[in-house]
């Protein structure tokens, strides 16, 4: 997986170690660039969360459902997500009275399988 230092590679084992061990945290986030672009990591990371731990997972990604619907993405992102962000931010649809999302276009999805409850009134 790609590190916040330029050209620094953490391996994923080495990722999920350090996750599992940080205390006092409820769940865990992947968000931009597109973390999709790194699926097979991604997939396999949210699989040995929800496998070890009771954390919860988010993904932000710009892609639309039918674009991950299309990638044979859908089954993963409910099995896998228990909160996902879908929707590419367009500036001409900001909107930043929303939790987490900045354009009305984009969509917070919480799963079938999710393992967090949608407190948004």
């Amino acid at each position: 997986m790609w590190s916040f230092k330029e050209n620094q590679l953490i391996h994923r084992e080495q990722l999920l170690a350090r996750i599992l061990a940080t205390p006092q945290i409820r769940g865990v986030t992947l968000l931009g660039g597109e973390p999709l672009h790194q699926a097979d990591n991604v997939w396999w990371l949210f699989e040995q969360i929800k496998q070890r731990s009771k954390l919860t997972t988010f993904l932000f990604t710009g892609f639309e459902m039918s674009e991950l619907k299309a990638f044979g993405f859908a089954e993963r992102i409910e099995n896998l997500c228990d909160i996902v962000a879908v929707g590419r931010y367009n500036e001409s649809l900001r909107n930043i009275n929303q939790q987490w999302i900045g354009s009305d276009n984009q969509q917070v999805i919480f799963t079938n399988n999710s393992r967090e409850q949608d407190d948004r009134v």
